[in-house]
């Protein structure tokens, strides 16, 4: 009878190391599998954070830009404003700015063989640096205006005229900066009043 005991006895610590030993490895499987899920989500919410929240999203979600945002994904221009981490400033016309350009002139640039034309022009409306509005009206209080240089390769001054901001191109023509200081994650948006450097 002792015997019998006994066997049971050593059968019963036996299996019991061996399920504790089992629980052990599922464990740290478990654990291992955390840290392997929070390592990958860790990284992804960083880039489609900086997607949400880059400064062609704040275009977009910017009811007085619907056209410069057709106009940028039609000339191709999304994925480096969206994904690149700049910084840009988007100087967008409003959709009334280009409501006044002759739409004899909107249908060239819109045609699909004159996309590095629309590109170009749509190049000369972004800055490949983080200008705020304070920040400009920072460099023309020291200077009486300020030069701007676009992606597309045009000067644009800025300057005061009265109370409001005011950006003229070398063609003189001259726009007004209506609404501004929209942030992004790589850059910043200010609305303007009139499509730049078409000629």
């Amino acid at each position: 009878m002792k015997q019998v005991r006994l066997f049971f006895s050593v059968l019963f610590f036996a299996l019991l190391i061996i399920s504790c030993k089992s629980d052990s490895k599922e464990t740290n499987g478990e654990a291992t599998s955390t840290e392997t899920n929070d390592n990958s989500t860790s990284t992804v919410p960083k880039e489609a954070e900086q997607v949400v929240n880059s400064v062609f999203r704040k275009a977009m979600t910017t009811p007085e830009l619907k056209t410069f945002v057709s106009a940028t994904i039609s000339a191709g221009l999304t994925d480096e404003l969206m994904k690149n981490e700049g910084p840009f400033t988007l100087l967008a016309p409003s959709n009334d700015a280009f409501e006044q350009v002759p739409k004899e002139k909107m249908d060239v640039l819109l045609n699909p063989k004159n996309l590095p034309d629309l590109k170009r022009l749509l190049e000369n409306h972004i800055v490949a640096e983080n200008l705020s509005s304070a920040a400009i009206l920072q460099a023309i209080k020291q200077n009486g205006t300020a030069e701007i240089k676009t992606m597309g390769g045009a000067t644009l001054t800025a300057f005061m005229q009265d109370n409001d901001l005011v950006l003229k191109d070398a063609s003189d023509n001259i726009a007004y900066i209506g609404k501004s200081d929209i942030n992004g994650s790589n850059g910043t948006v200010h609305v303007i009043g009139k499509v730049l450097s078409l000629d």
